[in-house]
């Protein structure tokens, strides 16, 4: 019986943070989790994105010019348009499949980038393979069975991949993308309201969540949580039974880790946070951390960025960002009758930093 004999199709080889660095004479070069530069031999590739939205791909050495990409609301690649003029239309199946002759380099489904070999996507810088064809998996996730990975190692988006994205190859997370996002940005442009980036959202505890944003384009520490205000002074939930004031909550963020010397400002989304002038939570809270502090008087309504990742133990902190905004009655919503809207009355309480130590 003669030997069967073996054919390497492909190799990939990895950097020391175990991203994928290479495949075949493909060299990948990353900004922080997306990829933005590929060489091979004398063709370079650059993306373009924003906020891992795919933009544009540029090419140099053969075939050189800039494509432009236009995607749907889940960053899926539906076409593009060459220098010439010419459209490369792409569709998908639900699970991302469509023929590798025509795909465009680069630029797949989710925004992801399809191995030209085997069509296959190579979730988490690499970490695992994804087969459209196959809806699954080629390998299976070691944070399975157990914690967030889920009973099936291999499935993908817990089988649904119209609502869910799975970026990282680990767990899935609501389809920040398409609906949430739609909705987000739809309600935010009829109350008025901006739309911001929320970076390492963290739970505090059960009723209490972080996250830093910029602000005056400088970085700025949030606080989420219920306001109670049956006492004289409004204390934050920390969780259904128990409300602390704020120098507890100062005390539970430095306890997680918090400095506020890496922050210019804090903010309190919390109703009832600004009532009481020197003696609201947010002065107490300014006066603890030695920080300026934004918080509201009366009730305040905003999208809790919690909500919308998977998800968080008490003390973990989100690998995705997400987005966030509040309700500021500034649109078309301000022509509405009074009852219909949200009360928005934000006051600051220390405009200076000083010294706590």
């Amino acid at each position: 019986m003669s030997k069967q004999r073996k054919i390497v199709a492909s190799t990939y080889l990895y950097d020391p943070l175990d991203r994928l660095a290479a495949s075949n004479s493909i060299q990948r070069f990353y900004n922080d989790t997306r990829i933005a530069t590929e060489i091979e031999g004398e063709r370079k590739s650059r993306f373009f994105e924003t906020d891992s939205h795919p933009l544009a791909l540029q090419q140099h050495g053969s075939l050189p010019g800039t494509t432009l990409l236009a995607t749907d609301q889940q960053t899926s690649v539906l076409n593009g348009v060459s220098p010439e003029g010419a459209l490369h239309a792409q569709a998908y199946s639900p699970f991302g499949h469509h023929p590798i002759g025509t795909s465009l380099n680069g630029a797949g489904f989710n925004g992801e980038r399809p191995e030209p070999v085997t069509g296959h996507y190579l979730l988490g810088q690499g970490y695992r393979a994804f087969n459209p064809v196959l809806m699954r998996f080629n390998s299976p996730d070691s944070w399975s069975p157990f914690g967030e990975g889920g009973i099936n190692a291999y499935a993908y988006c817990t089988g649904d991949p119209v609502n869910q994205v799975d970026p990282s190859g680990h767990y899935t997370s609501a389809l920040l993308n398409f609906f949430s996002r739609i909705y987000i940005r739809t309600v935010s442009k009829f109350k008025g309201s901006a739309v911001k980036k929320a970076k390492n959202v963290t739970r505090l505890s059960e009723g209490i969540v972080t996250f830093e944003d910029t602000y005056h384009k400088q970085r700025r520490l949030n606080f989420i949580g219920h306001g109670d205000n049956s006492t004289q002074n409004t204390r934050m939930f920390f969780n259904d039974h128990q409300a602390i004031d704020a120098s507890s909550l100062h005390t539970l963020a430095v306890n997680n880790g918090y400095s506020m010397d890496d922050y210019s400002s804090l903010r309190t989304i919390m109703c009832f946070s600004g009532n009481g002038n020197a003696n609201s939570f947010a002065a107490h809270l300014s006066a603890e951390a030695g920080r300026p502090v934004k918080s509201y008087i009366g009730t305040v309504t905003a999208v809790d960025p919690d909500k919308i990742l998977p998800p968080l133990k008490n003390g973990q902190t989100s690998k995705y960002d997400t987005i966030f905004s509040i309700d500021k009655n500034r649109g078309l919503s301000k022509y509405l009758p009074s009852f219909l809207n949200t009360e928005y009355n934000p006051v600051t309480y220390g405009s200076k930093i000083r010294n706590t130590a």
